[in-house]
């Protein structure tokens, strides 16, 4: 399918959005999928994943959140998120939560790359501080999906992966107009948020993800609760890969499982397809 590609620069409600958009190559409104990064920002593996939204037939977007007025700073530009990213290419996943594994690492490079990276980790994982900042720009983002001519009038979902994962939850307890949320490995929403769930959630984790899965339980036990209120109109359906690590879907990294990966990204579509699209031939019951 061709598709339109493009990074984007707007102003829209007096903010100034950025980010990648993807759509098929036709005229008219189809649904749409906000994609949400990783804490590097909206890099090849996210617009890959916007491409392939677009594939399927839906017009996506991925707002680059490491944006401010449009532009990225210096110390996060994408070259220089690039270079983290290769650094923390060369540990292994197990050790990427592990600031103390990282700083040892740091420890045996030359002074300015060590100097060069230092400033690029505290900034991209700064963000990490700001989700409930970055729910509100992934708010405007989707009332703009919403006027704009490639969408208006069509249902809006989301996906988002580790950060982005997390603010996908955050964002459907937001009350943001989103009508289904797919979570890849992110933390989950906190819990004295769970009554304001306005959508379906799905996620997908790895089962060698002790940090963010520690979160699932307790969420899943609140989602249960709310749901005895008929009015309640949020579920959630989390799925463990045995054996997969955070990140088993970015396949830019060493974490990448092909497995966890391809049964994800299927059942991601089928989602898609069952809460976004009302001419859809038949329900795939997810």
């Amino acid at each position: 399918m061709q598709l339109m590609s493009e990074w984007r620069k707007f102003e829209f409600e007096g903010n100034v959005l950025s980010g990648y958009s993807s759509m098929p190559a036709r005229s008219g409104s189809l649904p749409g999928v906000l994609v949400i990064q990783e804490v590097w920002g909206v890099d090849s593996h996210i617009q890959d994943v916007a491409d392939r939204v677009a594939a399927s037939g839906y017009s996506a977007f991925a707002p680059d959140l490491l944006a401010v007025d449009g532009e990225r700073p210096s110390e996060v530009s994408f070259d220089r998120i690039a270079e983290m990213k290769e650094f923390m290419n060369s540990l292994p996943p197990s050790s990427w939560g592990d600031p103390q594994a990282r700083e040892a690492a740091l420890g045996k490079l030359p002074s300015d790359l060590k100097e060069r990276l230092v400033e690029t980790q505290a900034a991209a994982f700064s963000q990490i501080a700001k989700l409930d900042q970055y729910v509100e720009v992934l708010k405007t983002a989707v009332r703009w999906m919403q006027s704009d001519g490639s969408t208006k009038g069509e249902k809006i979902g989301t996906v988002g992966f580790c950060m982005g994962g997390s603010l996908v939850g955050r964002l459907a307890c937001a009350d943001s107009g989103i009508s289904v949320g797919v979570i890849f490995y992110g933390s989950a929403p906190p819990i004295e948020r769970v009554s304001n769930l306005s959508c379906p959630l799905f996620g997908f984790y790895g089962g060698e993800d002790p940090g963010v899965n520690a979160t699932l339980p307790d969420f899943s036990a609140a989602v249960e609760e709310n749901l005895k209120n008929a009015e309640f109109k949020g579920r959630f359906s989390p799925t463990i890969y045995p054996g997969a690590n955070h990140g088993f879907h970015n396949d830019t990294r060493p974490s990448f499982n092909q497995n966890a990966s391809r049964d994800a990204w299927a059942k991601t579509l089928g989602i898609f397809l069952d809460h976004l699209c009302d001419n859809r031939a038949n329900g795939h019951g997810l």
